[in-house]
């Protein structure tokens, strides 16, 4: 069998599930889902590109990676998906959408996904073999366009983040841009690999596994858009967390859908999985979605998603990860350890989250936090220690 495995950056699930909500000609997506497993709420670990796609090429958090700057190596110890699919003799390859992404990370870097030719020329030249191929599309990140020259890139960018800081009308122009990508990524980028596997007869020995790096905002939640970083990176609402994942091939069911929460990070023990690479390791925290196909597991997964403050933020704990996420489909808790903040919405009931509830379910609260804290070494106090600590000191006179 062969594998093909698609990261568009900044890809939402509502755009990729349901283009023609926004008036998208999408037939090529359309036609992935129809031939395979949609995931209908699937969500990112990390709501920006290299912490993310570390995650999914490990199967580890990216809390226990480390990765939290942009063009940050992948720790040696870790046994990424393209060493994996190489140690069991697949011709293997990766294109980024610009090179050294992930420095010299062993993840078999042979060009950008700005070439497609050379891509198609590459599936041509290894289709006498089993072959792992990883792509990684950038056109769907702002500025939302090819990417002639480093000056028009970081012009188009500066336009996007005017747009919308100028309200309402640009930020319809930016919505307009984003899925004009997603559009061109369908049938374009997506159709090009598709029809090459469709010439060399490989359909019904390749499986296509497409996913998002993270989601994508426009302002209209916080009012302001400082840069880009602003509009992905920082934030956890669910606009940036849902991401599409789509599973096609001879490996997965064929029309499936799946309505239970999974993550992206699950793709790394699924492709394991169905390569026959045996039982789990256990440092992975990947876990392989046939179950749920099968069956056999009926339930949301518990996804734990963190972030960042800055793009390149200084060696510090409050800087490396200072926000963190908790979400299992029905409820979600958030906590923020440098502004000293928590959040907790009813998902079901507030799926735009709007309305903090945080005192209203302090059970559900304390459920989620304890999940975080299970994993993560986040410091601080819990609710009830704080509480003796206030009661301590107001015994002791302080307060």
């Amino acid at each position: 069998m062969n594998f093909i495995f698609i990261v568009a950056d900044c890809a939402r699930a509502d755009y990729v599930n349901e283009p023609s909500r926004y008036g998208l000609c999408a037939d090529t997506l359309d036609a992935l889902r129809a031939r395979g497993t949609t995931f209908l709420n699937a969500v990112t670990v990390a709501p920006w590109t290299n912490p993310a796609i570390s995650s999914m090429l490990t199967g580890r958090y990216p809390f226990k990676l480390n990765t939290y700057q942009h063009r940050g190596t992948i720790p040696s110890s870790c046994v990424t998906l393209q060493s994996f699919f190489e140690q069991r003799q697949y011709a293997v390859a990766s294109f980024f959408n610009t090179r050294g992404l992930f420095g010299d990370s062993p993840v078999a870097e042979a060009g950008t996904t700005r070439d497609i030719p050379v891509i198609l020329d590459w599936i041509k030249g290894h289709a006498g073999r089993p072959f792992f191929l990883f792509l990684h599309y950038w056109q769907t990140h702002p500025p939302y366009f090819y990417r002639y020259s480093k000056e028009s890139w970081y012009r188009g960018k500066d336009r996007v983040v005017e747009l919308l800081r100028s309200g309402g009308q640009g930020r319809e122009v930016v919505r307009r841009r984003y899925a004009d990508a997603v559009e061109r990524f369908s049938e374009e980028f997506l159709e090009a690999v598709l029809d090459q596997i469709d010439r060399l007869h490989l359909r019904d020995e390749t499986n296509i596994v497409l996913t998002g790096d993270h989601g994508e905002s426009f302002g209209d939640r916080t009012g302001q858009v400082r840069d880009l970083f602003a509009m992905h990176g920082e934030s956890l609402y669910d606009e940036v967390l849902r991401v599409p994942l789509i599973a096609a091939g001879p490996a997965f069911p064929r029309g499936e859908k799946i309505p239970f929460q999974v993550r992206n990070m699950d793709i790394y023990e699924t492709l394991r999985d169905v390569a026959g690479g045996g039982s789990r390791p256990e440092e992975v925290d990947s876990r392989s979605l046939r179950p749920l196909w099968e069956q056999r597991e009926r339930g949301a997964r518990t996804a734990i998603v963190s972030t960042t403050y800055a793009y390149f933020p200084r060696e510090e704990t409050l800087e490396a990860f200072s926000k963190y996420a908790v979400r299992d489909g029905e409820w979600k808790y958030l906590l923020d350890l440098r502004q000293e903040r928590e959040e907790l919405y009813h998902l079901s009931q507030d799926p735009e989250e709007q309305k903090n509830v945080l005192e209203k379910y302090p059970e559900q609260r304390s459920r989620l936090e304890k999940v975080l804290r299970d994993h993560v070494e986040i410091g601080g106090h819990t609710p009830e220690e704080k509480e003796a600590l206030r009661q301590q000191l107001e015994d002791l006179g302080y307060l």
